[in-house]
């Protein structure tokens, strides 16, 4: 909506290739499109510049975070095979693109259907997001567990599916 706003048409294709990395990423990545910086460049008489990314940023979590409620419901499933899981001793992490500020939001909302991962690393708390295995590597910290061949990552974007891969960890 951010881009609609200022008369820039991004696709939903466009908006899903990035997703899983840290929003303030995923912004930048779009305003790299080449159809979207020639769109800004008439629109606004240059391409998008720093401070424009921050600008929508800001823009976006002002709409976003209000919203995280309405979509934090757990898919179906994932609450009663988290505890089939927990039975059998595993020890549950999260990694996200959202900031922790906006975690908190989806998290509390998630355990009100019953989903708590014993740990959520987000974007903002590691030096770089996805496809950084730096989130990975703060659960397997936080959660004592290694080596990294006993942790599985589970994940449905191409930045999650990375985030594994680079982290050596068994990827889903």
């Amino acid at each position: 909506r951010c881009f609609f706003d200022k008369g820039i048409n991004v696709s939903v294709e466009e908006i899903r290739s990035a997703m899983g990395i840290s929003k303030l990423e995923h912004i930048q990545s779009i305003c790299s499109i080449p159809h979207v910086q020639e769109e800004w460049k008439r629109n606004f008489g240059r391409t998008p510049t720093d401070s424009d990314v921050m600008n929508l940023y800001r823009e976006f979590e002002n709409i976003l975070i209000p919203s995280l409620q309405r979509f934090s419901k757990p898919i179906d499933g994932v609450t009663a095979i988290v505890e089939k899981l927990r039975k059998k001793g595993v020890k549950i992490g999260s990694t996200t693109g959202y900031t922790s500020e906006m975690i908190k939001v989806v998290a509390s909302e998630a355990e009100k259907y019953g989903y708590k991962p014993d740990c959520i690393a987000t974007s903002s708390d590691v030096s770089a997001g996805r496809p950084f295995p730096w989130m990975i590597y703060q659960n397997a910290i936080n959660l004592e567990v290694f080596p990294m061949h006993h942790i599985v990552k589970v994940g449905d974007t191409v930045s999650d599916i990375l985030e594994g891969i680079y982290a050596g960890v068994w990827t889903v």
